[in-house]
């Protein structure tokens, strides 16, 4: 995937939980390359996001069902489908996780996104948080 293939699927799902009026962070190789910071360009296979469980309810849930695109795999933990091409994945987190509770803000070339805080604390565990 180029970069800019990975930033337009990133744009996609932040317009998509914008107007869900849903937060999410930025998880795994996605969420690594803005806590980083130094401008690089987005690299990997797809765009790794994380949302609370606690925050898909009702509207929420309605609206990214309505946007999302209708191919799409979709469970109580994740939901995955293909943007242009590029596969992006939205963990659906259950678990009461420390760094979660008050996520960081980062400015990443289009707009401000949430990641995990203190993020290499996430990044260490990231395989197994459920």
């Amino acid at each position: 995937m180029s970069s800019e293939e990975l930033l337009n699927a990133l744009s996609f799902v932040e317009d998509c939980f914008d107007r869900a009026v849903t937060p999410f962070m930025l998880f795994k190789h996605t969420g690594l390359v803005v806590f980083r910071g130094f401008g690089e360009d987005l690299v990997g296979d797809s765009i790794e996001i994380g949302v609370l469980k606690k925050n898909m309810i009702g509207f929420n849930v309605a609206t990214l069902a309505a946007l999302f695109p209708k191919d799409r795999t979709w469970s109580s933990n994740y939901i995955k489908f293909i943007h242009e091409g590029v596969p992006v994945n939205i963990q659906i987190v259950h678990g009461d996780y420390s760094f979660f509770k008050y996520p960081d803000s980062r400015f990443y070339k289009i707009e401000d996104f949430k990641i995990p805080n203190p993020f290499m604390d996430y990044y260490k565990v990231r395989e197994t948080i459920k």
